[in-house]
Parts: C-alpha cells; structure tokens; sequence
C-alpha cells in the first residue's frame, strides 16, 4: 500500500475512531450504575409528560396579584385575587 497523505490520514482517523468507540464502551461499561437510573429517569419522564405539560400551563398568581384570563372570544380579562381591589 502506498504512504500517500489520504491513506496516512485514513488510517489516523481510523485508530482514532476505533479508540473513541473502545473507551466510551468501557465508560459504559464502568459507569452503569449511573446510567441504568438515568436512563429510566428520561424514560420516565417521557412517559409523564403529557401530563405535566398542562400543569406547566397553569396560571400561578401572587398573593394579591392579578391574573389574567381570556374569556370564551379570546378577550383578555384581568382579575385581581384580593377582594376590594
């Protein structure tokens, strides 16, 4: 084979995707502990997120604060939470 630069870069990029691919396994294999409950963790919340997505949505007032709500024709509406005011 001849010692051309594409083949010397080849062969570089080579071995260093073969090393790359051999120490993330052994990262993987080392740190499965952690992995294992962080993946179920995504997992998840991924299966809950059709339920906290609404819960997000929700308007969260202050202790006397206005909120501000749109009626049924899109009208914003703004309600303070304090009798009197």
């Amino acid at each position: 084979m001849l010692q051309t630069p594409i083949n010397v870069l080849w062969t570089i990029q080579t071995c260093n995707l073969v090393g790359t691919m051999l120490v993330l396994g052994y990262v993987v294999i080392y740190l499965k502990f952690v992995l294992i409950p962080l993946i179920m963790a995504y997992f998840m919340t991924f299966l809950m997120a059709f339920i906290i997505d609404p819960m997000e949505l929700r308007p969260y007032p202050k202790p006397c604060g206005a909120i501000y709500l749109a009626d049924a024709e899109g009208e914003v509406i703004k309600e303070s939470l304090c009798r009197g005011f």
